[in-house]
């Protein structure tokens, strides 16, 4: 089948039933087979004549049959005119008329555009009267089209380059009548050149380009930032990694330790006595501890003690009061005694003092900053 075939009723199909009966069509299939191939479609839809052939009695009893057939008539010349009107080039209902179009004669051979047209003038016609045919930079082939409908010159070139070829060759008749005609030279300055749009584009282009490098210089500065610290951790030196991200100062160091477990980890008797030696690897100042007993002590407080190379850090040690789980915290010296250098040696020690039960299960961290 061709595209868009009518098919003829009794040639391509037979039709059955009607008349309040359900219809039936059938598509021949002999001597010819019209039966629709993949990817065609068939269309069915209605096409009743506009007449009304029915003569209604003046009296009598009421034909309802005949009635309610011109009725269902009626209803389906509605559907079909509203089918008809679904498929038309249709303007909103907003507007109220668009005017009415040319003669046959003066819209021979020409575009119909669809654009906006509000009577405005520039020049010696409408704003919007000559649109470019293959236009779609806002109107910059309107000279072109101008001389190609009302000059002999203007029409030949008009032919040859906006109807059978490429767009490149279109743009050298707009280019033509622009620069050898006065009409085409006054439009110019309005509507400059069917290559300003590819111009525009590329620049369009090269900004967006612009635009990511720029975001790349961003990730490179970034980059350079995490080469520095990397070089630093390579180099056994952390801190000073840290240093270069901006975090010196700010790392913090936690010493875990235990008093008053046994072997098997139950809970003994904390007795006075040091249960913590560590030689320090890097330096650190002291900030503080935090403690907690599992078994509180009785009759009086457990106190700790912390020293730096057989000296306590502190002006007052920090201890677990009796009847208490939880660490009263201790007054650090403030005169150096709290920093800690690389070698020198923290012990932990239960302070002696009499204790009816020292209290077993107790766990103490000293806290501090990296130097």
């Amino acid at each position: 089948m061709e595209r868009n075939d009518v098919w003829v009723l009794g040639t391509q199909y037979t039709l059955s039933g009607g008349n309040g009966e359900t219809g039936t069509l059938t598509v021949d299939t002999s001597p010819t087979d019209y039966t629709p191939a993949t990817g065609e479609t068939l269309t069915i839809h209605s096409n009743l004549l506009d007449k009304q052939e029915t003569a209604l009695p003046s009296g009598g009893p009421l034909p309802s049959a005949a009635v309610e057939q011109q009725i269902d008539k009626i209803v389906r010349l509605i559907q079909q005119k509203a089918t008809s009107l679904a498929g038309a080039l249709r303007i909103p209902i907003s507007e109220s008329s668009i005017g009415d179009l040319p003669t046959v004669d003066s819209r021979k051979g020409k575009v119909f555009p669809v654009q906006r047209v509000d009577g405005r003038s520039r020049g010696r016609g409408r704003r919007d009267e000559h649109r470019h045919p293959c236009d779609t930079d806002g109107g910059t082939g309107r000279p072109c089209r101008h001389f190609g409908q009302h000059h002999d010159r203007g029409r030949d070139i008009w032919k040859r380059h906006h109807r059978s070829r490429g767009r490149g060759e279109r743009h050298h008749a707009c280019r033509h009548l622009r620069e050898h005609h006065h009409g085409g030279r006054h439009r110019r300055q309005h509507h400059d050149g069917c290559g300003d749009s590819a111009d525009i584009q590329a620049l369009a282009a090269l900004t967006a380009e612009l635009a990511v490098l720029g975001a790349l210089g961003t990730e490179l500065s970034a980059l350079a930032a995490l080469d520095t610290e990397i070089t630093a951790l390579a180099a056994a030196n952390p801190l000073a990694g840290l240093s270069a991200i901006g975090v010196a100062g700010g790392v913090n160091l936690d010493i875990p330790m235990q008093a008053g477990y046994s072997a098997t980890m139950t809970g003994v008797n904390i007795e006075a006595r040091d249960y913590y030696e560590i030689k320090i690897p890097r330096a650190f100042t002291a900030t503080g501890e935090v403690a907690s007993c599992g078994t509180a002590p009785t009759g009086a407080d457990l106190i700790f003690d912390i020293e730096k190379n057989g000296t306590t850090i502190y002006t007052t040690k920090p201890e677990i009061a009796a009847g208490a789980t939880t660490l009263t915290a201790g007054t650090l010296k403030t005169d150096g005694t709290e920093d800690f250098a690389a070698g020198d040696v923290l012990t932990f020690a239960r302070h002696p003092n009499r204790l009816h039960d020292p209290g077993a299960k107790s766990i103490v961290h000293v806290e501090g900053i990296y130097a």
